[in-house]
């Protein structure tokens, strides 16, 4: 217990000691290495020879993705590798070392102002924020020479948005990296990463809101620019590094907020135009219905016109979804209009029903049995019944030589028969009337139904095929 305690004390009494030696040969080491060496010339021996920058960022969250202005702003850990051959110690004579201490270090820690750094930047970057000052970055260097530096920076950057198939759309943001100033003789950018995003930036952007981050993609390419400063004949080469960020967006909110909604008001909208009805004024109700829904769906569509992004190419998806559920709309208030109309033509003007129309809805006629009950009423009316008694009369008056009696009588009978054959008529007429009334009701609410599963059908299959 004792022997363990002493060796504690003796190893904390020593610990500074050996902080302080390691400090100072790190030091050492920097001063030696830095000595006679420029921040301005490309770290290689044999100048033909290019720099080769491998470049891994870390994509650590996405700021801001404003579709309307085309920009895409994300949070990334710039990584570089490279090779500065000035830096390299591990193959160095024991005499440039100052001490051993210094010659077994293998990495040490060097401001990035000291070194040479690559002019690599994003081209396509709109603008680029520091995290960390640039004089406040180090720069890890190996003793093989690999210098490996870390850069956090916040960079909106142009990203061409392709919204025909919004909310359910993927796209495609592509980040190229380049020397600003030197050509593919001078510097080559490449990196390493596969197909996939890194760990790190999966789980990041995991929690992302409304995006998938499905990968994270790279190209290598070769671009020719013109230098104007030269020749207008002459172009330079440069390496490119493409990597283009694959996001898929999550369309739970669209298709919960706009397009259930006014899915389901459209159909609404549809049964309570077509529901069958009893009455004129039950579809004028319906009229007013379909104008309060047409209300209520263009304030959805205002919803969705701040939701969706403008485009030069048209409308996407949802909003070709939303101006199709109001143009089906606006169609059935227009055809129940036009029924309202047509049901208060034929009512005023006692039109008979077309035959087509009749045979395509299997209606008939129910005048032959109204014909039957119409002639027993009027056998069994006491005008009918006095007329009669009134003939039997005349018959047997008739074998009397009163001929002026008999002739009175004759006149007053057929002045009977006159008014019951125009009371008959009269009720043959009505009953007649109310006969095609009724076909009327029965052949609009059979044009109701009709039309209430077409639209009903039609607005299913007109959402599928938009969004399918």
């Amino acid at each position: 217990m004792w022997r363990i305690t002493w060796s504690a004390l003796l190893f904390a009494s020593l610990l500074p000691g050996l902080i302080d030696s390691n400090t100072n040969a790190e030091r050492e080491l920097m001063e030696a290495l830095l000595q006679n060496y420029s921040t301005t010339t490309r770290p290689v021996f044999d100048v033909t020879k290019p720099v080769r920058v491998v470049v891994y960022p870390t994509i650590y969250g996405m700021v801001d993705l404003d579709e309307i202005a085309e920009s895409l702003t994300l949070m990334i850990w710039q990584g570089y590798r490279w090779t500065d051959e000035f830096l390299e110690w591990n193959n160095r004579s024991d005499e440039f070392f100052t001490s051993k201490e210094s010659k077994n270090l293998s990495m040490i820690n060097v401001p990035i102002n000291q070194i040479w750094t690559p002019d690599v930047v994003v081209f396509n970057a709109l603008d680029r924020t520091d995290i960390i000052e640039r004089d406040q970055l180090i720069a890890k260097i190996y003793k093989n020479g690999t210098v490996l530096v870390s850069i956090p920076q916040v960079i909106p950057f142009r990203c061409r948005f392709m919204i025909e198939y919004f909310p359910f759309d993927t796209q495609n943001c592509t980040l190229v990296y380049g020397s600003w100033a030197l050509t593919k003789d001078e510097i080559v950018v490449s990196t390493e990463l596969n197909a996939t995003v890194t760990d790190l930036s999966r789980i990041v952007l995991q929690a992302h809101s409304e995006w998938d981050i499905l990968s994270l993609t790279n190209e290598h390419r070769l671009t020719d620019y013109m230098d104007e400063i030269a020749s207008l004949d002459v172009g330079n080469i440069f390496s490119e590094l493409h990597m283009t960020l694959t996001m898929k967006r999550k369309p739970a909110y669209y298709i919960y907020v706009l397009i259930i909604p006014t899915f389901v008001l459209t159909q609404i909208n549809n049964m309570g135009m077509f529901v069958p009805h009893n009455a004129m004024s039950e579809r004028e109700e319906k009229v007013t219905l379909g104008l309060l829904t047409l209300m209520t769906m263009a304030v959805i569509l205002n919803i969705a016109a701040d939701q969706v992004p403008r485009s030069a190419k048209g409308l996407p998806l949802l909003g070709w979804f939303v101006m199709f559920s109001i143009l089906i709309s606006a169609l059935a208030i227009l055809i129940t209009v036009g029924l309202l109309w047509w049901h208060e033509y034929t009512v005023l003007n006692k039109v008979t029903p077309p035959k087509w129309l009749m045979w395509l809805y299997r209606e008939k006629y129910k005048r032959t049995s109204k014909k039957q009950e119409n002639e027993e009423k009027i056998m069994h009316h006491p005008n009918y019944l006095k007329l009669h008694s009134i003939e039997s009369t005349v018959e047997h008056e008739n074998r009397t030589p009163d001929l002026l009696q008999s002739t009175q009588l004759r006149d007053l009978i057929d002045t009977l028969r006159t008014q019951i054959s125009r009371h008959e008529a009269r009720i043959r007429a009505k009953e007649l009337d109310a006969d095609i009334d009724e076909i009327w009701v029965r052949l609009f609410r059979k044009i109701d139904a009709t039309l209430l599963a077409i639209f009903f059908v039609g607005n299913i299959l007109g959402s599928v095929l938009i969004f399918v």
